[in-house]
């Protein structure tokens, strides 16, 4: 159950322990005493009675440290007085406290609060038992522990379902029942449509994306402020809505059906917001990547041509470049080595590698434009999306890459 690391990390007796434990004037007693400090420090809860609790390992440990014979334990779990007896001073020694009614009202607000962060029991369950080893207070029986997160969660989803219909605008209600609607001329709901996601990046998938943010935009859910809402538990209610179908939804309760609706949307315009600039990433990189495919598929076509141009280059640098060749007789020369009409049809072929459209591959990005122009025009205006942190971030990120290609 315990690893060696967290045994010596937790269960390690210490000086004090060694004061207390030469209180004890028999082997076994000793032992059971050591057992049971470790034990409550490992489980902060002490064993069991009847019978006695035993963790073999934490026996072992604590014989260990000890010096003594692990079997010993046998003749102190035969002593249930003195089990008790020693309970009662670890509890003093320790400074520990019942859970009694004042312990478990301050858990219950512990867990209210994060019950408003956290939507899973399981985590709940984790953070009320850290809590009561801050506080030194012993852990009741488990199943009073999920009663109250129980009870806590319950209690924060209706706060929280309440506050974000209190937050929602008018009109804002009856566009969230729109949504689970499936309307005559329609084969599915709003909802349904907003949920669907492009599998691939094309400009048909970028125009749904865009599509998308707008719809969201139209029912106004974006006026909602959530800002006070934890986003672990945004996400929660988010991945609720996602994977339930529209009838189960409409037999929720209704604060909650808003409440989760709203979580939604916020959720799914951010997430379309990062899909958005990353595909537009990914659509502005694969038209680089073609342009210069295209250019360098051109320049392999042409390797004959270019390579009698060079060759004709190094012919004529050489006559240049020949001090012994006179002004006069340069131009003889130099057509002597390479025919007027070779040279006239060398410098036509290079002319568009030069100043043409084969000069560089952005002639292969511009021949695109059309395709970029689709959407790229709703990613660059800022007054498409509405101004938060996230939507800048991702302008910003928008136009660095627009900037760098």
């Amino acid at each position: 159950m315990f690893s060696r690391d967290q045994l010596k990390r937790v269960a390690t007796l210490t000086e004090e322990d060694f004061v207390q434990l030469g209180k004890c004037r028999r082997p076994h007693n000793r032992l059971g005493f050591a057992y049971q400090v470790a034990f409550v420090r490992l489980f902060d809860r002490f064993p069991q009675q009847q019978p006695f609790e035993l963790f073999e390992e934490l026996v072992c440990f604590s014989a260990a440290q000890l010096g003594l014979d692990a079997e010993l334990i046998e003749l102190y779990r035969k002593r249930q007085p003195t089990i008790s007896e020693h309970q009662q001073t670890i509890t003093g020694y320790l400074r520990l406290h019942p859970f009694d009614d004042a312990e478990a009202a301050q858990l219950e607000q512990f867990l209210f609060e994060e019950s408003c962060r956290l939507e899973q029991a399981s985590a709940l369950m984790g953070r009320a038992r850290e809590f009561l080893k801050e506080q030194h207070v012993l852990e009741p029986a488990q199943f009073r522990i999920a009663r109250i997160v129980g009870e806590q969660r319950t209690r924060a989803r209706e706060h929280i379902f309440r506050r974000v219909a209190a937050s929602m605008p008018n009109d804002l209600a009856g566009t969230l029942e729109d949504l689970l609607v499936v309307k005559p001329d329609e084969t599915s709901s709003g909802l349904q449509a907003i949920k669907a996601n492009p599998s691939k990046p094309s400009v048909d998938a970028m125009l749904t994306l865009l599509d998308k943010l707008r719809v969201i935009e139209a029912t106004g859910v974006l006026g909602v402020d959530l800002s006070w809402l934890n986003g672990n538990y945004q996400r929660a209610l988010f991945h609720h809505v996602r994977k339930s179908p529209v009838i189960r939804l409409r037999e929720l309760a209704e604060p909650r059906c808003r409440a989760e609706l709203v979580c939604f949307l916020w959720q799914s315009y951010s997430d379309a917001v990062d899909q958005a600039v990353d595909m537009f990433d990914k659509l502005l990189t694969r038209a680089h990547t073609q342009a210069q495919n295209e250019l360098d598929e051109q320049l392999c076509r042409q390797r004959q041509s270019i390579q009698l141009s060079l060759t004709a280059l190094r012919s004529i640098g050489r006559i240049i470049l020949d001090d012994a060749i006179s002004d006069e007789e340069l131009r003889a020369r130099l057509f002597a080595a390479v025919p007027r009409e070779e040279l006239v049809a060398c410098v036509d072929e290079i002319g568009e590698w030069v100043t043409g459209t084969r000069s560089d591959f952005f002639h292969g990005i511009v021949r695109r434009h059309g395709m970029l122009r689709k959407f790229s025009r709703h990613c660059l205006t800022p007054w498409s999306l509405p101004r938060t942190p996230r939507t800048d971030r991702a302008l910003a990120c928008v136009r660095c890459r627009c900037s760098r290609n």
